[in-house]
C-alpha cells in the first residue's frame, strides 16, 4: 500500500509538471491567437492512465453453482494506455476512447493477472473559456470488461474469466494548447461500474443468477466496482 501511494504521487507530480510546462509554454502563444483556431475541429489522440479499483473487486467473493465457480479478483493499481477520437469546439469537447490497463490480480490466496478494457464516451465543458489554460469538468459513460487469467473453475479445471458491464464517470482537470494543432490534458476521474455478466467455461452467466460461495444465498445485485483514474493525454487537431 505504501508503495502504491508513492507511485501514485510520482505519477501525479509527473502529470502536473508536464501540464504546468504546457501552460507556461502556451501562454505567450495564446496571448497572440485564440485557443481554438476554428469554431469546431475533429481530433485524434493518445493517453496514458493509472487505474485503481475497489468495491466488490476485493478478492474474497466467489460466485457460482454446483457446476462452476467465478473467483472475483482484487485488481492492484497499474498503468494503462488508450486511443481517442472526438470533436473540439469553443465550449468544450466530446470524445470516444478505447483504454486498456494491465493489473496484478489475487483471489482466494492465488496470484494471477488481469486486464481492464473500456469503451468510454465523454463530454467535457470548460469552466473558463478565455484563459490559455482551461479548467474543465467532464461526465460520461463506460462499457467495461475485465479479463482474469484462470479466474474461473469448472470440473476441477481452471480457465479464464471475463466480467462485462456498464458504468459512468465524472471528473475534471486542465487543458492547454502547445501549438495551433496540439493540445495537452491532465486530470482525474472517478468511475462507478456495474459488472452484470460473467463469462468463462460454458455459457455466459448473469451475475445475479449465481450463488455466493456456490452454496450460499443467490446474489441479488450486480458487482459494484468504483475506481479512481489519473490521466494524461495529447490531442492533434485534424
Amino acid at each position: 500500500m505504501r508503495a502504491f501511494f508513492a507511485r501514485t504521487r510520482i505519477f501525479c507530480f509527473f502529470a502536473a509538471g508536464v501540464t504546468l510546462w504546457a501552460c507556461l509554454a502556451a501562454a505567450p502563444l495564446q496571448a497572440q491567437r485564440a485557443l481554438t483556431p476554428e469554431p469546431y475541429r475533429f481530433f485524434i489522440g493518445g493517453l496514458t492512465l493509472r487505474d485503481s479499483f475497489s468495491g466488490d473487486f476485493n478478492g474474497t467473493l466467489v460466485l457460482g453453482n454446483s457446476e462452476k465457480a467465478f473467483y472475483v479478483p482484487k485488481l492492484y493499481p497499474h498503468l494503462g494506455f488508450g486511443v481517442r477520437f472526438g470533436g473540439l469546439g469553443k465550449a468544450g469537447l466530446w470524445s470516444v476512447s478505447l483504454v486498456r490497463s494491465a493489473h496484478r490480480a489475487t483471489f482466494q490466496g492465488r496470484e494471477s493477472s488481469a486486464s481492464y478494457h473500456a469503451l468510454e464516451v465523454s463530454g467535457l465543458g470548460y469552466l473558463v473559456r478565455k484563459f490559455p489554460v482551461r479548467p474543465y469538468v467532464l461526465v460520461g459513460f463506460d462499457i467495461p470488461w475485465a479479463s482474469v487469467s484462470q479466474g474461473a473453475e469448472k470440473g476441477g479445471l481452471l480457465s479464464d474469466a471475463t466480467y462485462l458491464g456498464v458504468g459512468i464517470h465524472a471528473g475534471g482537470g486542465l487543458l492547454a494548447f502547445v501549438s495551433p494543432r496540439i493540445f495537452l490534458m491532465g486530470g482525474a476521474q472517478y468511475r462507478f461500474l456495474g459488472f452484470l455478466y460473467a463469462s468463462g467455461p460454458g455459457r455466459n452467466r448473469d451475475v445475479t443468477n449465481l450463488y455466493v460461495n456456490r452454496t450460499g444465498p443467490r446474489r441479488d445485485k450486480f458487482l459494484r466496482v468504483q475506481g479512481l483514474c489519473l490521466e494524461f493525454s495529447i490531442g492533434y487537431l485534424l
